[in-house]
């Protein structure tokens, strides 16, 4: 690697091509052999000046960081025949529009991160996204196509705006659009039961969400400091993770009569007015009304003085409220919508 080629003719009978083989050369034209089936790790990287790139059909395999950091001119290439591409291999490239052939089943860490690439026409055979392996591009909107497990920052910190779940989507997986900084929309289907861990954690731009009356488990951390302004949590809801929403932007919060449960720290450092169901009778540790900071595991918690919970006047969310002095407003058991008329009590205290 490191010299002035520019034209490369690698002759027939030549089955690999070296680890670094061309790095830093300013190629720009290269013609490879049918003979040829295995491009080792960075054989390519950091060819700034290569525009094109034809493989035979023999290659199967692209090693890692094969084109990695560089290779900006680089803004089409043909995956016909490719089976795996390896970690980083088209990292900081120009690489605009992903259209994988069946062919193509494995990517490897951080395959696309920092690269040019605005949209993804089809991830081929591909069954794991793994993490990184977008981070960083251009890509607006991903519509997650069934059986597609989506590891832990996978699109971290692109220009991701748009999340649409397609049919017989079951899960969102840990992480998978944590640090989404840009995502404004997130649709789920009906067949969505579980948001993972971390799974919209910082994504500050989204605002609002709905969930469907599928959802039954919300994950650990899943909305941690996101945009959210509004909430409301269906009845089919059973599992809220510790420190789910905490730290959100969230004003608003309603609970569906059939919740039984809110995690530790749930809606930690929320300034929200909470609405509260009868039927919550298990509140976990400081879940509102206060802010929650970890430290080496340790959680240090202080009163808010701006949060309040509406619910039914002999809830358990009445007693929570009363027993941390906190502002509460009482209805009656019977009641199922909060209006201010329903009011029995109205200030801290009171009853």
């Amino acid at each position: 690697g490191g010299s002035n080629i520019e034209i490369v003719h690698v002759e027939e009978g030549i089955t690999e091509l070296a680890p670094v083989m061309f790095a830093d050369c300013p190629l720009t034209q290269v013609d490879l052999p049918n003979t040829l089936t295995t491009i080792q790790d960075a054989a390519f990287y950091n060819c700034t000046k290569l525009k094109e790139i034809t493989l035979p059909n023999s290659v199967t395999q692209l090693g890692e960081g094969v084109f990695h950091d560089g290779c900006k001119a680089l803004t089409e290439f043909d995956f016909a025949g490719i089976t795996e591409i390896g970690s980083e291999a088209f990292q900081n490239t120009g690489i605009q529009i992903l259209d994988l052939p069946t062919t193509v089943k494995t990517l490897g860490e951080s395959a696309f991160a920092n690269s040019a690439l605005q949209e993804i026409w089809s991830l081929g055979g591909v069954e794991t996204l793994p993490t990184d392996v977008f981070a960083y591009t251009q890509i607006q909107t991903f519509d997650i196509p069934q059986g597609l497990y989506i590891a832990p920052g996978a699109f971290e910190y692109s220009a991701l705006q748009k999340v649409a779940t397609g049919i017989d989507v079951m899960e969102i997986n840990d992480g998978a659009f944590r640090n989404c900084r840009k995502l404004t929309s997130v649709e789920l289907n009906e067949d969505i039961t579980r948001i993972g861990d971390n799974a919209f954690r910082a994504c500050t731009a989204l605002t609002s969400i709905d969930f469907p009356e599928s959802l039954v488990s919300i994950g650990d951390y899943a909305f941690y400091t996101s945009g959210l302004t509004s909430l409301v949590v269906p009845n089919t809801v059973q599992q809220m993770g510790r420190m789910a929403f905490a730290g959100s932007a969230l004003t608003e919060v309603s609970v569906v009569s059939g919740v039984k449960t809110l995690g530790d720290y749930a809606f930690a450092g929320c300034h929200a007015t909470f609405r509260l169901p009868m039927s919550l009778t298990e509140m976990g540790k400081y879940p509102l009304g206060f802010t929650a900071s970890e430290n080496d595991g340790n959680v240090t918690v202080f009163k808010m003085d701006d949060v309040t919970v509406i619910a039914p006047a002999a809830s358990e969310a009445i007693r929570y409220a009363k027993e941390n002095d906190l502002q509460y407003k009482m209805i009656g058991p019977e009641d199922t919508d909060f209006n201010e008329e329903n009011y029995l009590y109205g200030t801290v205290g009171d009853g």
